[in-house]
C-alpha cells in the first residue's frame, strides 16, 4: 500500500504567493515541501520560509514541490480553523491532493526536479548592515512577502548580512516562525556598487589615456 504524507499548514502562511509563473524555472513554480518542517517559495529575489507538520513521510524522504495553484486553492477554503486536525495536502507517490471547497477535492501530479538549496541563501546571525541602511527594496515584493508568511503590522524590515549575495532585508528569522527575506533592488540590478567601481576605473583609464 502506498504510504500517504499528510501536511499541515496554519492558515495565515501563503508561501504560493512568492512562486514564479515562468515555465522555464519550473521548480520555482510550486511550494517546496522541505521534509524537516518548512514550506518554501522564491523567485530569484524573494524568499519565504513557513513552518509547517508532516506526518507520514518515510524515512529518508527528500521532501516535494507542490503546485502553487493547488496550494492557492487548499488555502483558499474558508473553514481552516481545524487546520491542526486536517491536513491542507495529502501527498501519495507522485500526486498531491487537498480540499478546494464545496466538498470538492482536486488532484495534481508533484512538480519535477530538485528545488535550490535554499539554506544557503540564509544569513548566518543577525548581524545589522548598517553601512548600506540606504538600500531601495521592491515595494510590491515586500507586501507580497508580508502576505506570503501572515505578519501582523508590527513587522519591520530589517537590513542584515548575507554570505553570499550582499546585503538583503529580511523579515524574521527565528527558529520555529516564518521568515523571509528580500534582495535590495541596489544588489538586483547587477551589484551597483561594483558597477560604480567599474565606472569609476574605466573614467580613471581614460583619463590616463588622454
Amino acid at each position: 500500500m502506498m504510504t500517504a504524507i499528510n501536511i499541515f499548514v496554519e492558515p495565515q502562511y501563503r508561501p504560493d504567493l512568492c512562486c514564479v509563473r515562468d515555465p522555464s524555472r519550473p521548480t520555482l513554480t510550486g511550494v517546496f515541501l522541505d521534509p524537516s518542517g518548512w514550506l518554501v517559495a522564491a523567485d530569484g529575489f524573494v524568499l519565504v520560509a513557513c513552518p509547517c507538520r508532516i506526518e507520514g513521510a518515510p524515512e529518508g524522504w527528500q521532501g516535494a514541490i507542490v503546485p502553487a495553484l493547488l496550494f492557492s486553492k487548499a488555502q483558499a477554503v474558508k473553514a481552516r480553523n481545524l487546520w491542526q486536525t486536517k491536513p491542507l495536502l495529502t501527498i501519495e507517490g507522485t500526486l498531491v491532493c487537498a480540499d478546494i471547497g464545496d466538498g470538492m477535492r482536486a488532484q495534481m501530479s508533484l512538480i519535477e526536479g530538485r528545488f535550490p538549496a535554499w539554506r544557503t541563501f540564509i544569513p548566518s546571525g543577525e548581524q545589522n548592515d548598517d553601512s548600506d541602511a540606504h538600500l531601495a527594496v521592491d515595494v510590491r515584493k515586500a507586501v507580497t512577502m508580508h502576505r506570503a508568511l501572515g505578519l501582523g503590522h508590527g513587522a519591520v524590515l530589517r537590513l542584515i548580512a548575507s554570505p553570499n549575495k550582499g546585503p538583503v532585508y529580511a523579515f524574521g528569522p527565528s527558529d520555529d516562525k516564518a521568515f523571509g527575506l528580500i534582495m535590495p533592488l541596489m544588489w538586483n540590478l547587477g551589484t551597483m556598487k561594483q558597477r560604480v567601481a567599474a565606472i569609476v576605473a574605466e573614467l580613471k583609464q581614460e583619463a590616463k589615456n588622454a
